[in-house]
């Protein structure tokens, strides 16, 4: 899961948000510094992370594009699963995608003084090059990769991320279409052993599948 998915299954409280948008930047103690309800987005985040790697349709799908992305194959699942959520957007949510995205922006703009430095310096970029509802353009991810591959100092295969895509597209949106509903399942009873439970609002998701008690 990447930006757009995180934001997605975060609730509507503001703090919590912006800590799912930074728990990859947020390193050691400083999470103690940041409001309870950021707080509460960066340890829900790294739980969704570790669930998402571990189930089988996401491992599925890094299996299926690692003979191309190596390494790699995780990272780029990541992303592309952010491509369908973005391509199908409609079926999740009640919203429009730009409005989802531009209000996430705002959210984050507003409090860009607590951003870690990592963030605050991307997140210019996400907003000038509107990566939430992007991410259904393959043109757009094809810019996404080939950047990644220009920053890492380690020898990589994302610039042929796109064309393994298209090469196993139905069975990576079969993939995400097995483990999105289970992501929302799992954040759902995650959150609500919070303590104290922050506001909690899913009125503009559409859950496709029945939830578990």
């Amino acid at each position: 899961m990447n930006f757009l998915a995180h934001l997605y299954v975060s609730t509507l409280d503001e703090d919590f948000l912006t800590g799912s948008f930074i728990a990859d930047s947020v390193k050691g103690r400083a999470i103690e510094a940041l409001p309870v309800a950021a707080q509460q987005g960066v340890v829900v985040h790294r739980l969704l992370d570790g669930y998402t790697d571990s189930h089988i349709a996401f491992r599925e799908a890094g299996e299926r594009i690692k003979p191309d992305l190596g390494r790699w194959s995780g990272v780029v699942t990541d992303i592309l699963f952010d491509h369908f959520l973005a391509l199908r957007w409609g079926d999740f949510s009640t919203i429009r995608l730009t409005s989802f995205a531009n209000r996430c922006y705002q959210i984050l703009l507003q409090r860009i003084e607590w951003l870690p430095l990592q963030s605050r310096q991307i997140l210019p970029y996400i907003i000038k090059d509107d990566w939430l509802t992007n991410y259904s353009n393959l043109n757009f991810l094809r810019r996404v990769f080939n950047g990644m591959h220009q920053r890492t100092s380690l020898k990589s295969t994302m610039p042929v991320a796109v064309d393994s895509l298209l090469d196993n597209y139905q069975e990576l949106s079969d993939c995400f279409d097995r483990l999105f509903p289970d992501a929302i399942t799992y954040v759902r009873k995650e959150i609500v052993k919070l303590e104290p439970v922050p506001v909690i609002d899913y009125s503009h998701q559409i859950f496709i599948s029945i939830l578990k008690s």
